[in-house]
């Protein structure tokens, strides 16, 4: 689906608009403006298909100078929060970030094996070839 037809899909739902209007600058990045908002587009339709349900998230953000940081949560929402406001220790000098990835899990045995692999040799390889 084109980013155009999806900004029509969103301005045309009320849910949608509604999850919008409480969270507008959740995953809002100025150096990566198209980015930024397909993602949050791709949230949005999660809040409205009630997918979040699912309570793991792996996540890759592009940290400054085009490094990438993975890593795991409950929340996606909060931790995307501590990374952009410097709470967090492995990206607080790589400032800004941008959300490039997200999938959800349900079992937390398995986010933590894939996070795990992402960060290996050939999960660094996948995810520069397929994820980013």
């Amino acid at each position: 689906m084109s980013l155009k037809v999806r900004r029509a899909a969103v301005d045309a739902d009320p849910q949608i608009k509604h999850c919008h209007s409480q969270y507008p600058k959740l995953l809002h990045s100025e150096s990566e403006g198209v980015i930024g908002y397909c993602v949050v587009l791709n949230l949005l339709y999660l809040f409205k298909f009630n997918v979040m349900q699912l309570p793991y998230a792996v996540y890759i953000v592009k940290c400054h100078k085009g490094h990438y940081y993975t890593g795991f949560t409950r929340d996606i929402a909060k931790r995307l929060k501590g990374h952009r406001q410097g709470h967090v220790r492995a990206t607080k000098d790589k400032l800004p970030i941008a959300l490039v990835y997200f999938c959800l899990f349900a079992n937390k045995q398995k986010v933590y094996d894939f996070e795990r692999y992402l960060k290996s040799g050939s999960g660094i390889a996948f995810r520069n070839k397929r994820l980013i």
